[in-house]
């Protein structure tokens, strides 16, 4: 699920590259270290797979059941 630091950069980033200053921001941001980030990662690629297979489950019922 979501959380409101999440959600909050999500827009802050939708809003940065809206304002076409995502160059301006991305040059000094890129160089810096972003290790925090790979806590986040080891639970997120399990569960995007997990719901994809959720997913072409529902989709394979959905056109067996359209049959």
């Amino acid at each position: 699920g979501w959380n409101k630091p999440g959600a909050l950069a999500l827009l802050k980033t939708k809003k940065t590259i809206l304002n076409g200053e995502w160059d301006k921001w991305w040059d000094p941001e890129r160089e810096r270290n972003i290790k925090s980030v790979k806590k986040y990662l080891r639970k997120l690629i399990p569960m995007y797979y997990h719901n994809l297979n959720k997913i072409r489950a529902i989709v394979l019922i959905a056109k067996n059941h359209k049959s």
